[in-house]
């Protein structure tokens, strides 16, 4: 996605500077810089925690219809 802004000067200072001084270019400072901002509502890659999975599991175990009786699942019975 292409944004266009209009920075404050003193803004886009404060970015020229940061870009010399690290050497880095200013759309990867900027992108840094709003990815720390909303890091709480970014999803992250990682694996969920075992609570995490429990409960979608449960979620999705609960959409099916239970059985009034019990089946035998036994390998003899298969």
């Amino acid at each position: 996605m292409e944004i266009k802004i209009q920075l404050p000067q003193k803004l886009a200072a404060i970015l020229i500077e940061r870009e010399h001084r690290t050497g880095a270019p200013v759309e990867s400072i900027v992108i840094q810089t709003i990815t720390e901002q909303l890091s709480d509502l970014i999803q992250p890659n990682s694996q969920p925690t075992a609570d995490e999975f429990s409960t979608r599991l449960r979620e999705w175990a609960n959409k099916f219809p239970t059985l009034d009786q019990t089946i035998d699942d036994s390998r003899d019975s298969l």
